[in-house]
């Protein structure tokens, strides 16, 4: 017996169906006998039963695209590794359309950026129907750029920023010199420093948006660094200072030197000397410029790297310049300038730290007087000048005697300190004007005799004297002496 699907009722009906609403013939046939008074039946049934081989078919996914970057329409390739199914994609996503829906080749649009999931009906040879899920991801193509123009040099700090947009998360890998630097979700900007190690440098980029990738490799100048040494950079002044650049590992194109004072240098190591002639310290900025070969151009300013301390002014007079031995004093006036401390050498031998000393001369002579001013910062200056000390006047005897009892007293003769025996001349007359004695030398004089050897007689005598002193200065000067007997 078998249910036809209506409780109490055996599919014994006639083919034509039955009466009763809802009943659907199932088309079995069914005989059957063995009731009390039916005769013997025997019974059998041959059935046929078809069975056909059938695999799931699989999607070959080293060729199924399944990534898509950039743009909302994109065309799928459907390629699968065991069979040729008949497909139909179904999108689980009422926003996402699908044309060509029931080929190897369906059409996908989206509205915007992110993964969708499809439901993929197969029916392979043998009829045998399969059911996949497929996940596509559609999103936006990044573009690695970044604001750095290749024209431009930079210097050691360098401030990289992404310029293009981005739709979901994104992953930057940023570059220097082809290795990774850092990286990270949405790290869009990054400061690098470029150093000073590397004569040819490069920065580069990869973005990563859902698998999207781009990546970019750019090359970088950057400014020359600059080391500037220098040595003796404070004193007084005038102040010689010594400098030396250098830039990189590769020598610089050219240097440019200012020293803040008016005054430049094109050369990389030099000597320059700083003055100041104010009151106070000087401070001096040294800026110098450096130029790559490859045109990059930098400038260092060193602050107050040389620092020049004033000097003061050594100035001074003598009153008088000229002193005559019987009034040897003479007195300094310091007109000095700036000074804090004084220093007196008067050249006989004898010193002073007052500012305007007065000294005496014990001798005639010609003295080199020296003052050396010192300020607070221990500059000095010095002044040099001559002062001298001469007598008025040779001061000769009015009488003398041969007889007389002391030698210097036998001879009359005139001579000083000071006198020079070159164009000495002493000259001696009688009254009547005749020259009875002559003499070109200070150690001769006149011991009372005539051009005969014979004593001249006693009397009054007219003498007149020629002479140069140890100045240079000449002289004349007459008088009278008596000879006694």
């Amino acid at each position: 017996m078998y249910s036809a699907g209506v409780r109490g009722y055996w599919n014994d009906l006639p083919n034509g169906g039955s009466n009763y609403p809802g009943y659907i013939p199932q088309g079995f046939l069914i005989e059957y006998g063995g009731m009390p008074g039916d005769p013997v039946v025997k019974l059998s049934a041959v059935a046929f039963v078809e069975v056909k081989e059938s695999k799931k078919p699989e999607l070959d996914m080293n060729r199924v695209k399944t990534l898509f970057c950039g743009g909302m329409t994109h065309e799928l390739t459907l390629d699968f590794s065991n069979g040729s199914p008949l497909t139909k994609l179904t999108p689980f996503d009422s926003r996402v359309v699908v044309t060509n829906e029931e080929t190897y080749n369906p059409t996908v649009v989206v509205l915007e950026y992110g993964k969708y999931s499809f439901q993929l009906d197969m029916v392979d040879a043998s009829g045998c129907e399969y059911k996949d899920t497929l996940e596509i991801g559609i999103h936006n193509q990044p573009e690695a750029s970044f604001n750095l123009d290749s024209s431009t040099c930079y210097a050691y700090n360098l401030q990289l920023v992404f310029t293009d947009d981005t739709v979901e998360e994104t992953e930057f890998t940023w570059y220097y010199n082809q290795e990774e630097f850092q990286s990270g979700i949405g790290l869009d900007s990054v400061v690098m420093p470029l150093g000073f190690e590397d004569d040819d440098r490069t920065v580069g980029l990869k973005v990563n948006e859902q698998g999207c990738t781009d990546s970019m490799t750019m090359p970088v100048k950057v400014k020359p660094d600059i080391f500037v040494t220098d040595t003796n950079s404070s004193g007084c002044s005038p102040l010689e200072v010594s400098f030396a650049a250098k830039s990189t590992n590769k020598p610089a194109h050219s240097y440019s030197w200012d020293f803040a004072d008016g005054t430049s240098s094109t050369e990389q190591n030099l000597t320059h000397i700083f003055t100041n002639t104010g009151d106070s310290t000087g401070f001096f900025d040294i800026r110098l410029t450096v130029l790559s070969d490859d045109g990059c151009e930098n400038t260092a300013i060193f602050e107050n790297m040389v620092n020049v301390y004033p000097v003061p002014g050594a100035q001074f007079t003598a009153d008088p310049q000229d002193a005559l031995i019987t009034n040897p004093e003479i007195n300094f006036i310091n007109t000095s300038h700036a000074g804090a401390s004084y220093f007196w050498d008067f050249g006989d031998s004898a010193y002073s730290k007052e500012m305007s000393p007065g000294h005496r001369y014990d001798e005639m002579g010609i003295y080199r007087i020296m003052l050396q001013v010192s300020n607070d910062f221990g500059c000095s200056d010095s002044m040099f000048q001559e002062v001298t000390v001469t007598f008025d006047q040779l001061f000769a005897p009015n009488a003398f005697s041969p007889n007389a009892s002391l030698d210097e007293d036998r001879v009359f003769r005139l001579y000083g300190d000071g006198v020079l025996e070159k164009g000495y001349k002493l000259l001696v007359f009688n009254r009547w004007g005749q020259l009875i004695f002559e003499s070109n030398s200070p150690t001769t004089g006149w011991d009372g005799k005539m051009e005969n050897s014979e004593f001249a007689p006693t009397g009054v005598y007219a003498w007149v004297l020629q002479y140069t002193d140890f100045t240079g200065e000449k002289h004349v000067q007459q008088g009278s002496v008596s000879l006694l007997f």
